[in-house]
C-alpha cells in the first residue's frame, strides 16, 4: 500500500488506520486529497450547507452534463444517472460536495462556494452557532476577490456567516433570484424562477419536495454564472431523477404500498421528507 486515504470521521483505533500508522504507511486525510485532486481543474464549484448538499450536486453534475461540458463530480451520494457517487469528466469543471464537518470544507479551493442553509449541527465538533458561520465564512472566502458566493438570503445564518466576503455575491431565496407561483402535483414542485423582477422560465421538477425548490434555485445560479443557457439549465433540472436514499423509491409491497428510502438524519431533513411525503397523495404515511 503506497498511501491511505481516511476520512475523519473513523476513531483513532480503527484497525486499518492504526495498521498504516505503525507500518509507516503515508496518511492523508479525505478532505486533504481531494483538495489535491481539485487543484488542477480551472472552475471548481463547492456545494456546502447543513442540508441538500448531495442533492445539489448531482443536480449541477446533471446540468453540466447535459449541457456538453463533461464536469469530474464526487459527491457525498450516488447519483441516480451516473450510478455512481462520482464522475469522471474533463479538466475544465469539477464540482463537489463540501462537508463542514471537522471543518474537512476548508481544505478545498472553490471558485464557486455555494452555501444553501446554516444551523447547528456536528455538535460533537461545532460547539455554537458562531463557530459554524465562521467556518463557513472562511469556506466562502477561499474563493478568493476574484471568486463566487452563491448564497441563501432567505437563511440569516448563511447571511451573517458571508459578511465580508469581498468576491461576487450572489443571493438566491430572495428578489435577487427566486420562486413564484409555486404549485405542487404529487409532491413536486412547479415553480416561476426570476430575476431581479425579471421572468426567466417555468421550472416542473420529477421529484418530490418543497425544499428542493431551494437546491434548484442554487444550482441555477451556480450554472448560469459558470456559462450555462437558461434553456440547458430549465431542461436538466426537470430531468433531474434524484440522488440516491434521498427520497428514492424502492419498489411496492404485494399490498400495494409505495416504499422510498431517506437519508434524513436531522430533525429539519425529517421533517422536509414527512412533508414531501404528504404531498405525494398517498392516504396514509408510514415513517
Amino acid at each position: 500500500v503506497d498511501l491511505l486515504v481516511y476520512t475523519v470521521a473513523i476513531p483513532a483505533d480503527n484497525e486499518e488506520y492504526a495498521y498504516a500508522g505503525k507500518n509507516s504507511v503515508p496518511c492523508v486525510s479525505r478532505a486533504d486529497y481531494l483538495g489535491y485532486l481539485m487543484s488542477g481543474y480551472e472552475k471548481r464549484i463547492g456545494v456546502s450547507g447543513m442540508h441538500g448538499k448531495s442533492t445539489t450536486t448531482s443536480m449541477l453534475s446533471h446540468i453540466f452534463s447535459t449541457a456538453g461540458l463533461d464536469p469530474t463530480v464526487s459527491c457525498g451520494a450516488v447519483m441516480l444517472d451516473e450510478g455512481n457517487a462520482y464522475r469522471i469528466g474533463g479538466n475544465e469543471f469539477f464540482i463537489f460536495e463540501a462537508c463542514e464537518y471537522m471543518d474537512s470544507f476548508l481544505d478545498f479551493y472553490p471558485t464557486t462556494a455555494i452555501v444553501l442553509n446554516i444551523e447547528m449541527d456536528h455538535v460533537d465538533y461545532f460547539k455554537s452557532m458562531a463557530q459554524i458561520e465562521t467556518s463557513f465564512g472562511k469556506f466562502v472566502r477561499r474563493c478568493g476577490a476574484d471568486g463566487t458566493a452563491v448564497v441563501n438570503a432567505g437563511d440569516a445564518n448563511v447571511m451573517r456567516a458571508v459578511t465580508g466576503f469581498e468576491g461576487h455575491t450572489v443571493t438566491f431565496g430572495s428578489d435577487a433570484q427566486s420562486a413564484s407561483d409555486v404549485s405542487f402535483r404529487r409532491g413536486c414542485a412547479h415553480f416561476t424562477v426570476s430575476l431581479r423582477g425579471h421572468r426567466l422560465c417555468e421550472i416542473a421538477l420529477s421529484v418530490p419536495g418543497a425544499h428542493l425548490i431551494d437546491d434548484s434555485l442554487a444550482a441555477f445560479a451556480a450554472a448560469h454564472v459558470n456559462g450555462v443557457g437558461i434553456d440547458n439549465i430549465k431542461n436538466a433540472l426537470e430531468s433531474f431523477t434524484g440522488a440516491a436514499r434521498r427520497m428514492e423509491k424502492c419498489g411496492s409491497t404485494p399490498a400495494g404500498a409505495d416504499v422510498f428510502s431517506d437519508y434524513a438524519h436531522h430533525p429539519t431533513e425529517i421533517a422536509a421528507t414527512l412533508a414531501a411525503a404528504r404531498e405525494m397523495g398517498y392516504n396514509r404515511v408510514f415513517c
